[in-house]
């Protein structure tokens, strides 16, 4: 029975799924989808100190947002106008182009934040960092990514049931990248 065509069929096919197991642990890709790469400031030559943190929690500097995280520096995103092509290539987080409106919770376990991710449009992409976690959520509504005008930015606060916008808010205070009416 040894050498059957049936045993060989299963030992690829085992082989086959242990190398797509490795691969997902060894690149860091996400199965569930709903975050972004890591990357760490401290991978490129550019480093921020934590003490210049604001509350030591956050910062934008020289075009580059950041926050400190479980592993230290993390570079949530980067205006690529201001940051230099060599360094652009090694970061796989998200572009902006204006000052990112940036809130953190007053728990400070979240900083919400919106991206202008295209030079000539006035609406941002809001995301939400979860410190506990170390990730990046992009805030759903109905399960779709949500985007608003830069112009109304000031409508956007934390309360203590999570993150409001206008008339949305988070459905939970463990998950507020979720909002609802």
């Amino acid at each position: 029975m040894e050498g059957t065509p049936h045993e060989k069929i299963l030992i690829v096919i085992a082989s086959y799924v242990i190398g797509f197991i490795t691969a997902f642990i060894l690149l860091g890709l996400d199965y569930r989808g709903d975050s972004t790469n890591v990357v760490y400031s401290q991978e490129l030559n550019h480093v921020t100190h934590p003490n210049d943190f604001i509350g030591g929690k956050y910062s934008y500097e020289n075009g580059y947002l950041e926050v400190v995280g479980k592993k230290g520096v993390r570079i949530l995103s980067y205006n690529p106008k201001i940051v230099n092509d060599t360094e652009k290539r090694n970061i796989p987080s998200e572009i902006h182009y204006t000052k990112p409106k940036v809130l953190l919770s007053a728990d400070n376990d979240y900083l919400y934040f919106c991206l202008q991710a295209e030079e000539e449009v006035s609406s941002c992409k809001s995301y939400i960092y979860s410190y506990a976690d170390d990730l990046v959520h992009p805030v759903l509504i109905d399960g779709k990514p949500f985007s608003m005008s830069v112009e109304i930015l000031d409508v956007v606060l934390w309360n203590n049931k999570g993150l409001k916008i206008d008339i949305l808010h988070s459905v939970s205070k463990t998950e507020p990248w979720i909002l609802t009416e």
